[in-house]
């Protein structure tokens, strides 16, 4: 089972395509319904901000020295 502190990046792609997928599903239907991926991946992938898992990289958020890969 690929849990999400688990995924690599190909297998993170991919389960993000089928997410976008189910959501423009929804959104013909359904105009309101969106998806925001973006607070989640960068907490839940541990290549995108350092931290041995979600608490670390959580506590992080509130900081611009908690993102070291921005350009700032």
């Amino acid at each position: 089972m690929i849990t999400k502190q688990s995924a690599g990046p190909t297998q993170t792609l991919a389960h993000l395509a089928a997410a976008a997928r189910a959501a423009e599903t929804l959104r013909r239907r359904h105009p309101a319904v969106t998806l925001n991926v973006g607070c989640e991946l960068t907490i839940f992938s541990a290549e995108i901000m350092p931290g041995a898992g979600y608490a670390q990289r959580t506590a992080r958020l509130p900081t611009l020295r908690g993102w070291p890969l921005l350009p700032w």
